[in-house]
């Protein structure tokens, strides 16, 4: 007795394995764009990949997650040359993308900076142009070794 044909697995055309690669470039693509991508109707793409969730060659959605990448998070302690007039300081920290926060303090460093960059040669950038600021006094620069609790 021969099998069923229903029982061979089906043969992938041209258009199948288009609609495959578009999905696995993004399985969240709406029919619409892949149809527009590869030339076929909207209609005839969902029932391509119905078909191949039915037979098994698409088997399921899959959400990986890719692991943040790791910041490098330091601590600037800045004392002002003039606490009254030392306000190119304060506007370079408010302009710079990297500064989570930043406070004026009392004492003898007067201002407080958290930074977080992506890599430590883009805090060493931010130090770097701080330090070059006619405000600026003195700097004291920590990297945080360990989060043991995390800013927002």
């Amino acid at each position: 007795m021969s099998p069923d044909v229903t029982d061979r697995p089906r043969l992938l055309d041209a258009h199948d394995r288009l609609i495959l690669a578009e999905l696995a470039r993004n399985a969240r693509l709406p029919s619409q764009t892949i149809a527009n991508r590869i030339g076929l109707s909207r209609s005839a793409v969902t029932l391509r990949i119905q078909r191949m969730e039915q037979d098994g060659t698409i088997s399921g959605y899959t959400l990986k997650r890719v692991p943040p990448p790791r910041d490098f998070i330091s601590i600037l302690m800045i004392q002002r040359r003039d606490r009254l007039r030392g306000s190119d300081v304060l506007s370079f920290l408010r302009a710079t993308a990297e500064v989570r926060g930043c406070w004026v303090l009392s004492g003898e460093l007067d201002i407080l900076a958290i930074v977080r960059a992506a890599t430590q040669e883009r805090v060493g950038e931010i130090w770097r142009n701080l330090a070059r600021l006619s405000g600026a006094r003195d700097t004291v620069t920590a990297m945080a070794l360990e989060t043991v609790v995390a800013l927002d």
